[in-house]
C-alpha cells in the first residue's frame, strides 16, 4: 500500500475509532447509573429482659381449682397443671411436674381465659433448639406465649415471654435459626424476635417500615401498607433487614 493510501485509511478510520469508543463509554455510564444497590431497612433491635422465673415448689396448693392438664412426652415426659387460685380472679397460673420436680411457672393467660382449652402446652423448635411453649389468652386479639427450656435433668429454665399477639416459629430470616414472630390488631402491628449474643431481642416492624400495617403472609413475606392506600410492598427479612422482594 502506498504511503498516500496509507494516510488517507489512517484518516478515515480514526473517527469511527472515536465513535465506537464513545459508545462503548456511554453505554457502560448508563448500564452503571441503572445499577443500583438496595440497602436493607435496618432493624431497631431492642433487648428483652428476662422475666420467666419458675420456682421449685411442694406441688399444686389444695385450694386450686384445676382448669386443665396436659401430658406431653418430650422433654422426657412432662405434666402441665393449668389451675386459678381462690379470690384470684387476674390470671390463670401454670405448674409444671418433671423428674426434677415440681416448679411454679406463674401467669399462663388471663382470667377471662380460663376454659379447657385457653391454655395450651407444646414442645416447639426456638432459636437453635428445642422449647416448651405454652400459650394463654390476653384479649380477643392477643395471647400470651411463654417459652421455656427444659435441661437434661427435668429442670425448666424462662427463655422467652411474648405479649404481642400471636405467635408462631419460622426461620423468617432464612439464617437457619428459627425466631418469633407475633401479629396483632387491625391495622395489624408486627414484631420478630431472635436470639442474639446470649439473650432474646424483638424487634417492631412497623416503625422499621414505616407503615400503619405490617402482615406476614404464610409464605414469609411481609405485606406493609399505609391506612387510606391500596399499595402494598413486600419485604423479606434477611440478617441484614428488610429488602424489597423485587430487589431480590
Amino acid at each position: 500500500m502506498s504511503l498516500i493510501l496509507k494516510h488517507i485509511f489512517t484518516v478515515l478510520l480514526a473517527p469511527l475509532m472515536l465513535i465506537t469508543a464513545g459508545c462503548g463509554s456511554s453505554a457502560d455510564t448508563l448500564a452503571a447509573e441503572n445499577t443500583q444497590v438496595t440497602e436493607p431497612v435496618k432493624l431497631d433491635w431492642q433487648e428483652m429482659q428476662p422475666t420467666l422465673k419458675p420456682e421449685a415448689w411442694a406441688g399444686l396448693p389444695s385450694d386450686a381449682e384445676i382448669i386443665s392438664e396436659q401430658h406431653l412426652e418430650a422433654f422426657g415426659g412432662i405434666r402441665l397443671t393449668f389451675f386459678t387460685k381462690p379470690g384470684d380472679e387476674d390470671y390463670v397460673y401454670a405448674g409444671l411436674e418433671s423428674s426434677a420436680g415440681s416448679y411454679f411457672l406463674g401467669p399462663s393467660g388471663t382470667y377471662n381465659y380460663r376454659e379447657p382449652g385457653d391454655s395450651t402446652a407444646a414442645a416447639c423448635v426456638l432459636f437453635d433448639g428445642v422449647a416448651l411453649k405454652i400459650t394463654g389468652g390476653l384479649g380477643a386479639n392477643l395471647s400470651l406465649s411463654s417459652y421455656y427450656t427444659i435441661d437434661a435433668l427435668g429442670i425448666p429454665a424462662g427463655v422467652l415471654q411474648v405479649s404481642t399477639g400471636h405467635t408462631r416459629e419460622a426461620d423468617v430470616d432464612r439464617d437457619g435459626s428459627t425466631e418469633v414472630v407475633a401479629a396483632h390488631g387491625t391495622p395489624m402491628s408486627a414484631y420478630v424476635y431472635r436470639w442474639h449474643n446470649g439473650h432474646a431481642e424483638e424487634a417492631y416492624l412497623n416503625d422499621a417500615l414505616q407503615a400503619d400495617s405490617v402482615m406476614l403472609r404464610d409464605d414469609l413475606v411481609y405485606e406493609a401498607a399505609d391506612l387510606g392506600e391500596s399499595q402494598l410492598m413486600e419485604y423479606r427479612l434477611i440478617p441484614e433487614g428488610l429488602i424489597p422482594v423485587d430487589a431480590e
